[in-house]
């Protein structure tokens, strides 16, 4: 597989990065560890051999230094910024979809699963959403909201974003 070398990064030493660490090292691998605990990634970088990279994983000098590469070149910042902004609209929506639909009284599980389902066309959720049941307990409004997601999830979440703004319907 000369040639064809891939980097694992791995954003934060916490539990589940720990563990993926350890993971990827007993099958071979030689990921690299990207955390703001300089502490925490040295005591990891002592119990597994891999890279460990003190640093925000959001930032271009901190990628740069953990390796990461497109085609062999360094990320450009745009790309990064861009996917910063499509990260945290994808999760801003879950979360305020997932809100405005637990005003329902359904338990967190039913609705992040509903949000979910409709967002990612992942099919059936869980509990009352789940594959034997269906979305008539929500209220309209939370019909409405899950509708929304439903666009958003086929259509992509920034023209959405461009549809819903103000300066896409009125000119100043």
């Amino acid at each position: 597989m000369e040639g064809n070398h891939r980097n694992i990064i791995i954003a934060g030493d916490g539990k589940v990065g720990l563990t993926l660490a350890r993971q990827l090292s007993a099958e071979g691998h030689d990921p690299t560890l990207i955390d703001q605990d300089h502490l925490v990634l040295e005591q990891t970088m002592e119990q597994y051999d891999g890279m460990g990279v003190p640093g925000n994983c959001a930032t271009m000098s901190t990628l740069e230094q953990a390796g990461v590469r497109v085609n062999g070149k360094t990320v450009n910042e745009a790309v990064l910024e861009s996917t910063n902004a499509y990260l945290a609209a994808y999760v801003l929506t879950i979360v305020l979809s997932t809100l405005v639909v637990s005003l329902d009284n359904f338990s967190i599980l039913t609705n992040l699963s509903g949000v979910l389902a409709c967002f990612k066309n992942i099919g059936p959720g869980l509990e009352l959403v789940g594959p034997s049941c269906n979305f008539a307990g929500f209220s309209t409004l939370s019909k409405l909201v899950l509708c929304g997601n439903m666009l958003a999830g086929r259509l992509e979440i920034f023209p959405m974003l461009v549809l819903l703004s103000r300066s896409t319907w009125f000119k100043r």
